[in-house]
């Protein structure tokens, strides 16, 4: 009789789960279909929270972020990476060939050969300039990577280029555009003017703000949040171009049939909310999706995507650069 009724007690259990849409569950794991899609990125929590809110209130698919605290982690559908991580993945097989009709006036370098990749925004180096400093040697004097070493007395800012992802990249998308003897040549007179590299992003914002420098060589991504009317500042691209960090948007392979990836990557690539929320979210990205610059304007790292070859030109800069005799 016990063991009946422990039996009957189990079933009403389950049939009460059910009921209640398995909610007991809900916390725990999140079960997926082709109808959703998981995304894994690099890039901040804000800005990806906000993207995939945005998507889902307007769209029957649905888009869940990849979580490292998740207790029952799963693979991702839809990866939004830097673009040298997506080239790796190319490379290791793991991403799907797409045929997106919506990349096509993507230019080349920005969008992968063999349709596995698309670039959707990138983060430009820019210069910050004193506003102070900027009138006394005037504008028209601060608008080339060569005024940079021409200006006399110049106090320029910048971060130690082996420190992070963003600096590293820099150095790499600099040598890749120039040559890597022309780069260091170039950096060594950069030097020149550099008191002492900075440890933080906001360090070389903070001593341009304030008259302990003239210039500071550093993402749009950094500052993009500081300005305002006020600030004693403005911001201006090379005339001639600058590096900048490429994001794009990738399916693995595995989720070949999934529908939400396929809507969401299509998505990023086309729609204006995309745009609005790079500026509402104050992140200093700038949206591919009807950009009129100049391409050849956007030095992609082309030439050093291995860690090895990334390493050993860091290591040559340090050498024969950062700490030359």
């Amino acid at each position: 009789m016990a063991l009946k009724k422990l039996a009957i007690s189990c079933l009403l259990f389950v049939f009460t789960l059910c009921m209640a849409g398995c909610s007991v569950f809900d916390d725990v794991v999140h079960l997926k279909n082709d109808n959703e899609a998981i995304l894994a990125s690099d890039q901040n929590a804000a800005l990806l929270q906000a993207l995939a809110e945005e998507y889902n209130k307007t769209h029957e698919y649905k888009v869940w972020l990849a979580t490292a605290d998740d207790k029952n982690p799963k693979e991702p559908d839809i990866y939004l990476l830097e673009f040298s991580k997506l080239v790796q993945l190319e490379n290791d097989k793991k991403l799907l060939q797409l045929d997106m009709p919506e990349a096509a006036d993507l230019p080349e370098g920005f969008k992968s050969a063999e349709g596995c990749w698309h670039g959707v925004f990138y983060d430009p180096v820019v210069l910050l300039v004193n506003q102070s400093f900027a009138r006394r040697v005037g504008q028209e004097n601060i608008r080339t990577w060569e005024d940079l070493v021409q200006i006399r007395d110049v106090r320029i800012a910048l971060e130690n280029l082996s420190d992070t992802e963003g600096t590293r990249n820099f150095l790499c998308a600099f040598a890749s555009h120039f040559g890597e003897e022309n780069a260091m040549n170039y950096l060594r007179e950069l030097q020149k003017s550099i008191e002492q590299y900075g440890k933080f992003p906001f360090t070389s914002i903070r001593m341009t703000a304030t008259g302990d420098a003239d210039i500071a060589l550093t993402r749009s991504s950094y500052i993009f949040q500081y300005l305002e009317n006020s600030f004693p500042a403005y911001v201006a691209r090379p005339v001639e171009g600058t590096p900048v960090n490429l994001w794009g948007v990738a399916i693995d392979a595995k989720s070949s049939e999934n529908k939400a990836a396929h809507d969401f990557c299509r998505w990023l690539l086309t729609d204006e909310a995309v745009k609005r929320l790079l500026l509402q979210q104050n992140t200093g990205l700038e949206s591919l999706n009807g950009d009129n610059t100049d391409s050849s304007k956007l030095w992609l790292n082309t030439h050093y995507l291995t860690q090895d070859k990334a390493d050993t030109l860091i290591n040559k800069w340090l050498e024969t650069v950062r700490f030359e005799n």
